[in-house]
């Protein structure tokens, strides 16, 4: 089936291309967001075709939190004609592949309970689903990192997580979050702040 299934990395110049799936596929502030975030610099993105068309996209990035860098699947995006089929999991796939190459072993995506596709997509590929009522004092930071405010479920793989109900390890990893606060901020500055604060210049005039 994926025999004719291709997978490109881009950075700002495919911004147009990514806005375009993303809004369609979830929302005009979505896309908006995507955007933003590829135009900072800090994501890339992943574009899977079949026979040449595109048919999804997802963004990335790493964080280099101390001792061992985060990497965030930031939106994973799917067109309608293609969902289902697998798209999903290769783009996850190529994007765990890509991060590794730059020497990261953790990875993180963010999805609001009702999306169980989605949440039902990761767990398959060994993620550990965590509520974010469970994290308590490091809800703020996860939020912080992947700029999810609307998202209320967590999903972490990583190297000393080799189960997919391995919560505790999961959480040592993430109190490091706490640890590196400024790299963080920095992160939400740039993906996440700064974007609100245009948004918000744009719709004054």
């Amino acid at each position: 089936m994926f025999d004719d299934v291709v997978v490109e990395t881009c950075g700002v110049e495919c911004a147009d291309l990514v806005e375009g799936l993303v809004s369609s596929a979830m929302s005009w502030f979505h896309g908006y967001y995507a955007r933003s975030c590829l135009e900072s610099g800090v994501c890339n993105a992943a574009i899977v075709k079949e026979r040449g068309e595109v048919v999804g996209s997802g963004l990335y990035f790493k964080v280099l939190i101390e001792p061992e860098p985060l990497g965030v699947v930031y939106y994973v995006v799917v067109k309608d004609a293609f969902r289902g089929l697998g798209y999903g999991k290769v783009l996850v796939s190529s994007i765990e592949e890509l991060l590794s190459w730059e020497g990261v072993k953790y990875f993180i995506a963010t999805a609001r309970k009702t999306n169980k596709p989605s949440i039902n997509m990761f767990k398959s590929l060994g993620y550990v689903v965590i509520e974010l009522t469970e994290l308590n004092d490091l809800i703020e930071v996860i939020r912080y990192v992947a700029c999810s405010y609307d998202d209320d479920v967590l999903m972490i793989k990583g190297e000393s997580i080799k189960e997919v109900k391995d919560v505790e390890p999961a959480v040592r990893y993430l109190m490091k979050l706490r640890h590196n606060r400024n790299v963080v901020r920095d992160v939400w500055e740039r993906i996440c702040h700064k974007p609100w604060v245009n948004l918000q210049k744009q719709r004054s005039f």
